[in-house]
């Protein structure tokens, strides 16, 4: 009896651990996903690509937030990093006028998307509405 208990408990905790491992891996394709389209914003609206070709750049690379756009100081003026050590090794980077033009395309998208749902929702209670038998609700 011990010896079914503990296959049992085996085969949970190995099926846990593949459900585990699949939510990571689906975690990781929808961040490399988010990481693609950003680096396209990025890149349309003008900000540089910078490779990490040198051991500074690559460790200028390492200690930067990850796949996050961050804002630092060089010369008193103000620049938008951005970091991707995985697919492409390199760093964007663009000055305010840049992330301004970053920040108006993703509201323009952001709002386009609202607009979609908002349009397929409505479609949807039509179609809620128009295949309902005549009669009262039977709710």
């Amino acid at each position: 009896m011990t010896t079914t208990r503990s296959l049992a408990r085996s085969a949970s905790l190995i099926g846990a651990l593949v459900l585990l491992g699949g939510c990571s891996t689906i975690g990781q394709i929808v961040e490399r996903e988010d990481a693609a389209r950003t680096e396209a914003s990025l890149a349309a609206v003008g900000f540089e690509i910078l490779p990490a070709d040198t051991a500074d750049r690559v460790a200028e690379l390492d200690e930067m937030p990850h796949f996050k756009l961050v804002t630092r100081r060089e010369g008193g003026k103000v620049i938008y990093a951005y970091a991707d050590p995985v697919k492409c090794h390199c760093e964007y980077v663009g000055d305010e006028e840049q992330h301004a033009e970053y920040d108006r395309q993703r509201s323009e998208q952001r709002l386009a998307y609202e607009r979609n749902e908002a349009q397929h929702l409505e479609e949807q209670m039509t179609l809620d509405t128009d295949t309902r038998a005549p009669g009262p609700a039977l709710w």
